[in-house]
């Protein structure tokens, strides 16, 4: 039994190296590549202000998550415009009532950022009905594999 379990290990292990290894010489060097994350902590006092702001109608693009990914990629990227923001691949890569996932990837695949967004449940003080909020920015990963980004 415990042999079995010791070769199922090695077999794993090499799996993953062989894996490694294939990829290196597409140009693909896991060690250069650099990973920044930021995650955005919200409050319920910010949700209920800004659900007030929303009924007035301020910020309606905060009913459209992806127009809230590419806010919050430009926030934390200052240098990105939308236009450079609309250059970018993206992909939703999950979707439900509260959560999306978004992938934006340079067309040279040196960099990518995961966007994630989401709604929370609030309750309208005025009404007592719970609601769900518009989207949000939670949480962004970036990867740079560019040559700069590996020598800093």
């Amino acid at each position: 039994m415990e042999a079995a379990r010791c070769a199922r290990t090695f077999r794993v292990v090499l799996r993953f190296f062989l894996c490694v290894e294939c990829l290196h010489p597409l140009g693909y060097n896991i060690a250069k590549c650099k990973v920044r994350r930021a995650e955005f902590k919200i409050s319920r006092k910010a949700i209920a202000e800004q659900e007030r702001a929303e009924a007035d109608g301020h910020q309606p693009w905060r009913s459209d998550a992806r127009s809230v990914a590419n806010v919050g990629l430009m926030q934390v990227e200052p240098t990105l415009t939308i236009s450079d923001i609309d250059k970018l691949q993206v992909k939703q890569i999950f979707e439900s009532e509260k959560r999306s996932v978004f992938v934006y990837e340079s067309r040279s695949a040196k960099k990518s950022y995961r966007v994630t967004v989401r709604r929370f449940n609030w309750q309208d003080s005025g009404t007592n009905a719970d609601n769900l909020s518009g989207w949000w920015l939670t949480e962004i990963s970036i990867r740079d594999c560019s040559k700069s980004a590996s020598t800093q």
